[in-house]
């Protein structure tokens, strides 16, 4: 048959041994087996999910810490116990004369220099906001004017002023109060004052005397723009030795230059330079109430502060080690 299938150009066939072809059934059937355990382990994914399906997720475990934060609180108490009685009940130390400031004793020189016919011009040029803080410095310098039997008169450039005019008056306990001038125009009401030496612009109030009558300017400031409007606007045409000042204690840099120039012959800043100054005139200084409560309450910010860091610094050390652990 061979020569015939050689011509009609057939294949022969070729028998193939019995081992091989086994060899070759079974690795169809391996591969169909491993494609069905696929599908199996799948469809078993799949039938869990759909069993999951609508349930809610177990809480989370939270391994609770092993350390106590009791500890904390007492050290909390025991530093604000200590701190609140040192502001309480420690009294403050007493002031020596080589602690004075060399513009306080300025001012104190100043206002003993003023005697009776002497004119002083008292501007009131500040807000409600800080009217506790002016009011504890202005009093006790007031009281000493009107002691002395000098000539004062109030002007106020702002009309929140007119009753803050009063009540200072009525804290220093001057009687009658005298009536204050209300000042319109801001900073060119200012301008206009000090350029106007004849009294002949009817736009300023009557009543007012021409800046060079007075003796002294005192100016109870607690914004360090509108005084720099007085010391530019007001001061060039009047010439330096006029200007005395009272500011709030944020405002101590800005008058300090002017200090130097000599534009303005003294200054107090703030409370503590304030009750000095009374004390320095032989008058009783004001304390405000309210200090004692700002100065626990910013004590009391300062401690929860050093507990929430010390706390998170803890709580960081604590997460490390459960990492470390786990």
């Amino acid at each position: 048959m061979e020569p015939i299938v050689a011509e009609v150009g057939m294949q022969p066939e070729v028998s193939v041994p019995p081992e091989e072809s086994e060899t070759a059934e079974e690795q169809r059937v391996a591969q169909d087996l491993l494609l069905l355990r696929s599908q199996k382990e799948r469809a078993e994914v799949l039938r869990n999910l759909i069993a999951e399906e609508g349930k809610a997720f177990p809480p989370a475990h939270k391994p609770k810490s092993s350390h106590k934060s009791w500890y904390r609180l007492v050290i909390g108490l025991l530093m604000l116990t200590a701190l609140i009685g040192t502001l309480l009940f420690v009294p403050p130390p007493a002031l020596k004369e080589g602690a004075v400031p060399a513009h306080v004793i300025a001012l104190q020189e100043a206002m003993q220099a003023l005697g009776a016919g002497d004119k002083v011009l008292v501007v009131l040029d500040y807000q409600p906001a800080t009217s506790r803080e002016m009011v504890s410095m202005a009093a006790p310098v007031l009281q000493f004017i009107a002691e002395r039997g000098v000539s004062w008169q109030l002007l106020v450039t702002q009309p929140s002023g007119l009753w803050l005019a009063q009540e200072l008056a009525s804290t220093a306990g001057i009687t009658p109060i005298p009536e204050a001038i209300y000042l319109p125009g801001g900073n060119l009401g200012v301008f206009a004052l000090a350029i106007d030496q004849n009294q002949s612009s009817p736009l300023l109030p009557s009543g007012l005397s021409a800046l060079n009558d007075y003796r002294a300017i005192l100016l109870l400031e607690d914004s360090g723009s509108q005084f720099q409007v007085w010391m530019e606007q007001a001061s060039p045409w009047l010439g330096k030795g006029r200007f005395l000042a009272l500011v709030a204690k944020q405002d101590a840099a800005m008058v300090l230059p002017y200090y130097d120039s000599g534009q303005v012959t003294g200054y107090v800043a703030g409370t503590q330079e304030g009750a000095l100054m009374a004390q320095l005139l032989g008058q009783q200084p004001m304390h405000l109430p309210h200090e004692r409560a700002l100065q626990v309450g910013l004590i009391i910010m300062m401690v929860i502060l050093i507990l929430s860091m010390i706390t998170k610094a803890e709580a960081d050390a604590t997460g490390r080690r459960r990492e470390e652990k786990t």
